[in-house]
């Protein structure tokens, strides 16, 4: 994966899932184990994962979901006034 994906720059990231969310259609190779050397989308290698660190990231996901609910919310209640 590119440096710059990983360090975070948000238009590479945009670049880069373009081009890996293209479908098989296009003859381009799209699964984690054509594109990557540990077969996911991510600098981790998936031998070190464990329960715990599934957890942690699930609840963080979740939390961040939860928010974003929240502030749509928020802002569809005053489009409705």
């Amino acid at each position: 994966m590119d440096s710059k994906v990983a360090q975070g720059d948000p238009s590479e990231s945009l670049v880069f899932f373009a081009e890996a969310l293209k479908a098989k259609s296009t003859g381009k190779h799209t699964s984690p184990r054509a594109m990557t050397d540990t077969g996911s989308w991510s600098e981790l290698d998936p031998k070190t994962a464990t329960a715990e660190s599934g957890r942690e990231e699930v609840d963080a996901f979740v939390a961040v979901a939860v928010k974003f609910i929240e502030a749509w919310k928020k802002l569809r209640s005053r489009e409705a006034r």
